[in-house]
C-alpha cells in the first residue's frame, strides 16, 4: 500500500528536512505520495525536490474542492459522519482557539477532497508533518478513508498554532516524537501508551555531511562565526549580535547570519547601533549547498535560541544545529529543552542560558582561544549525531512504524481513528 505524506508546503526551502525524510522513506522501499496543503515552493532546490514538487497533490486548490463535492455526492453517509466528527471536535475540544475553530470547516472539506484523491492512489496510511493544519486535514481524510494516520510535531505548530492536539493524539496510530522532551509534552494533553509515542528524530545525512574533524580548517584572521535560521525572535539573532559587540576589538570576528524573516531590518539596525555592522553580515536565504560550504568553513556555529515571550514559540531541535554537528563543527547554543538532547554541554557542544549575551560572548572567547576544544567538541558532536540523529537510522524506525500500521489495517486490527469518539 501507499503512504501519503502531507505538509504545509511540500517541498519548501525552510522545511527541506520533511522532503528529505519522504525521499528516504521511499529509498527504504515504501511507496509514498506527497501532498501539500499550499502550493509547493521549490525555488533554489535540487532536481529531486523539484520533481517532488511536480508530483505533489495540492490540497487547497480548485481541483481539491471539486473532489470534495464529488466525494460527498458519492459517499454521503460516510462524509456526513466525518463532518459530524469535525463539528463535535469544534464544539467540545478544549485545545483550540476561536481562529482554529473558524478554519475547521474549510479544513474538513479539504480533507474530503484529499481522501477522494488518495483512495484512487491506493493509500493505506497518512503521515503529516506539523501538528496543526496538515495533521488536522490528515486526521479527517484518514477517517473518511477508514485508514490510519500519524504525525510529527515540531515547534510553532505545537507552541503557537496548536489546535485539537488531544484529539489527534488519541486517534493517531502513532506520533513520531522528535525528542524525549516532546514525548513528555504530548502526555500533558492525552494519556497515550508509550508504544504509540516512539522517539523518531528528524535526522540528517551524516554521510553526505561527512566532514571529519581533520577537515576543520586552521583559524587564520578573524574568528569565523556562522548562524543559520529564520530571522524571528525565537532564533535569538539579536542575542548573537549583542554577544559579538561584547567581544570588543580584542577579538576580531566575522559573523555570517544566513536566513530571512521579519526581523532583518531590525537586526541590521541593531548591528549598526552597536558598532558591529562591519563584522556582522546578514546574507539572507541561501541554497542548501552554499549553506553547507559556509558551515564547513566556520570556526563555530552559533544558534542562540530562546523562548519568544510574546507568542510562547520556541525551537524543537533545529536541523541547522544537527547539520553543523554532523559536519564536525563546534556548536554553541542555548540550554533549552529539547536542544540539550542534541547539544550536551561540554560534551557535544556548549550551552549557555537563553538570552544571555554575556554568557554567549564568554563561550565564544573560549572556543576561539582553544583549538583543541573546538576539535574535540566537533568530533564528539559528529559521533553523537551519527549515533542518534542519522537519517538512515531514524528512517528505519519510521518505516517500521509505517509497516506496522499498514499491517494492522490489512489484518483488520483495532485502530484509534476508526472508533474515536469526541473528547472533552
Amino acid at each position: 500500500m501507499t503512504i501519503a505524506y502531507i505538509g504545509a508546503r511540500l517541498p519548501t526551502l525552510s522545511e527541506t528536512f520533511v522532503s528529505n525524510e519522504l525521499l528516504a522513506v521511499r529509498a527504504a522501499g515504501l511507496k509514498v505520495l506527497p501532498a501539500s496543503v499550499f502550493p509547493p515552493r521549490a525555488e533554489g532546490m535540487d532536481r529531486h525536490l523539484h520533481a517532488l514538487a511536480s508530483e505533489a497533490i495540492v490540497v487547497y486548490s480548485a481541483t481539491g474542492f471539486r473532489n470534495a463535492a464529488a466525494e460527498f455526492l458519492v459517499r454521503p453517509l460516510r462524509s456526513l459522519r466525518t463532518l459530524g466528527t469535525a463539528v463535535r471536535d469544534g464544539i467540545v475540544s478544549r485545545d483550540a482557539t476561536l481562529r482554529a475553530r473558524s478554519r475547521l470547516p474549510v479544513q474538513v472539506v479539504a480533507a474530503l477532497g484529499l481522501a477522494r484523491r488518495l483512495r484512487s492512489a491506493g493509500v493505506g496510511h497518512i503521515h503529516a508533518h506539523m501538528a496543526n493544519t496538515p495533521t488536522t486535514i490528515a486526521m479527517y481524510a484518514a477517517a473518511q478513508l477508514g485508514v490510519g494516520f500519524s504525525f510529527t510535531g515540531h515547534a510553532n505548530d505545537l507552541f503557537v498554532h496548536r489546535a485539537f492536539l488531544p484529539e489527534k493524539l488519541r486517534r493517531a496510530a502513532f506520533v513520531a516524537c522528535i525528542s524525549r522532551w516532546h514525548r513528555g509534552f504530548y502526555r500533558r494533553f492525552a494519556d497515550v501508551p508509550e508504544d504509540r509515542l516512539p522517539v523518531i528524530r528528524c535526522g540528517v545525512d551524516t554521510e553526505s555531511l561527512g566532514s571529519t574533524v581533520q577537515d576543520v580548517p586552521p583559524r587564520v584572521g578573524p574568528v569565523r562565526i556562522l548562524s543559520v535560521g529564520r530571522l524571528v525572535a525565537k532564533k535569538g539573532m539579536d542575542t548573537l549580535i549583542r554577544a559579538i559587540a561584547e567581544l570588543g576589538p580584542a577579538m576580531p570576528v566575522h559573523c555570517e547570519i544566513i536566513g530571512d524573516g521579519p526581523q532583518r531590518a531590525e537586526l541590521s539596525s541593531l548591528a549598526a547601533a552597536l558598532g558591529v555592522g562591519d563584522c556582522v553580515e546578514l546574507l539572507g536565504a541561501r541554497p542548501n549547498v552554499e549553506v553547507l560550504e559556509r558551515v564547513r568553513a566556520c570556526d563555530a556555529f552559533v544558534l542562540a535560541c530562546r523562548r519568544d515571550t510574546v507568542t510562547g514559540d520556541q525551537d524543537g531541535i533545529p536541523v541547522s544545529l544537527m547539520e553543523a554537528m554532523a559536519a564536525g563543527r563546534c556548536v554553541v547554543t542555548s540550554s533549552l529543552p529539547p536542544i540539550t538532547e542534541l547539544v550536551i554541554d561540554g560534551q557535544t557542544g556548549i550551552c549557555v542560558p537563553e538570552g544571555d549575551a554575556n554568557a554567549l560572548a564568554a563561550a565564544l572567547r573560549r572556543v576561539a582561544a582553544e583549538s583543541g576544544l573546538r576539535e574535540s567538541l566537533g568530533r564528539s558532536a559528529r559521533e553523537h549525531v551519527a549515533r542518534e540523529f542519522d537519517r538512515k537510522i531514524n528512517t528505519e524506525r519510521l518505516a517500521g512504524h509505517f509497516q506496522a500500521a499498514l499491517g494492522a489495517r490489512e489484518h483488520g486490527m483495532h485502530h484509534p481513528v476508526m472508533t474515536a469518539a469526541p473528547t472533552t
